[in-house]
């Protein structure tokens, strides 16, 4: 395996963007070690690591302060949803592409223009576009996904697949609606230039809705946990 330090320029610079990015969603510190303190690629790559364990249930833990708190479990269940809503979404974004048409990086290279610029649309190297469109993609999709845990966590009552979907596909809408008619046309209106009904649909139909069903099915051991948990 490569060295970090022998890492083409672009991408440890690629890193360099993210790195304040994923400090500032997710509360990592800097300089945690100081062999790594000038190495943006470790740093980054340390952190999607720390990532995936929050998505991953611990249930041995149940001493663990995080799993007292129903909110703090909404999120972290809402992270792991999250992540595999963005997988779907980004193979339907994919096909859809191709159906299109268009090259099916293309949604890799417009993830991608939300921290290189417009530039990222054609000028970019393929290498840079693929890492910084996969991790904006599923950053995203993680964080969006934490923000619906959390909300999911504070709803009572009986659920059901159809609420729990319909829920998603209205968060899935509004975050079209913000990402796409709010922070695009102020930031990105390149995004514009897509079709907005394609991307309601893969919002609403391919994210939201599987994000939903897959956040309101709690696993048989965190129910256990939330039980014997006090609140």
């Amino acid at each position: 395996m490569q060295p970090a330090d022998a890492l083409p320029a672009h991408i440890a610079a690629t890193a360099c963007q993210f790195r304040p990015l994923i400090v500032i969603v997710f509360g990592f510190q800097d300089g945690r070690d100081s062999d790594a303190t000038n190495d943006p690629v470790r740093h980054v790559v340390r952190d999607l690591r720390e990532l995936v364990s929050m998505a991953t249930p611990k249930v041995e833990g149940v001493g663990d302060p995080s799993l007292r708190n129903p909110v703090r479990r909404g999120a972290r269940r809402g992270l792991f949803a999250g992540l595999i809503a963005g997988v779907i979404l980004l193979l339907a974004e994919v096909l859809a592409a191709v159906a299109a048409r268009e090259p099916p990086f293309t949604p890799l290279r417009m993830a991608a223009s939300v921290v290189l610029g417009r530039g990222a649309l054609a000028d970019t190297a393929p290498g840079t576009v693929s890492l910084a469109g996969l991790v904006v993609h599923f950053l995203l999709a993680g964080v969006f996904g934490m923000l619906y845990g959390e909300l999911r966590s504070r709803v009572q009552g009986e659920t059901s697949w159809a609420l729990d979907a319909l829920r998603g596909l209205a968060y899935g809408a509004v975050l079209w609606l913000i990402d796409f008619q709010l922070l695009a046309r102020l930031l990105a209106p390149w995004f514009l230039e897509t079709s907005q009904v394609v991307q309601l649909v893969l919002h609403a139909l391919f994210y939201g809705v599987p994000l939903g069903i897959a956040c309101g099915r709690t696993p048989v051991s965190l129910h256990t946990l939330e039980r014997q948990s006090p609140i």
